[in-house]
């Protein structure tokens, strides 16, 4: 399985654990929006895999570039998608 995938899969389950549903549209409104942030913090820091694909996919279509891969960029993306709108 997916590296990735598990690691998200494990996020949910540790924070569904944690969570009580209380049934009422709102309050499970809240909890799933919970779930989701956990779900994306999960992939802040980005897989071997991601890692070699992003350097085979630009290897293959960009020949003459130069392939830095930089996890502070990655994480930038996760931190912005986590950011609460203002």
């Amino acid at each position: 399985m997916n590296e990735m995938i598990e690691r998200v899969a494990r996020a949910i389950k540790e924070k569904l654990e944690s969570l009580a549903f209380s049934g009422g549209p709102d309050d499970d409104k809240d909890q799933y929006l919970k779930l989701a942030r956990a779900a994306i913090e999960a992939m802040r820091e980005p897989t071997d895999q991601q890692r070699n694909n992003y350097f085979e996919t630009t290897k293959k279509f960009y020949p003459k570039l130069s392939a830095v891969f930089s996890d502070a960029e990655w994480e930038r993306m996760i931190d912005a998608a986590l950011k609460e709108e203002t």
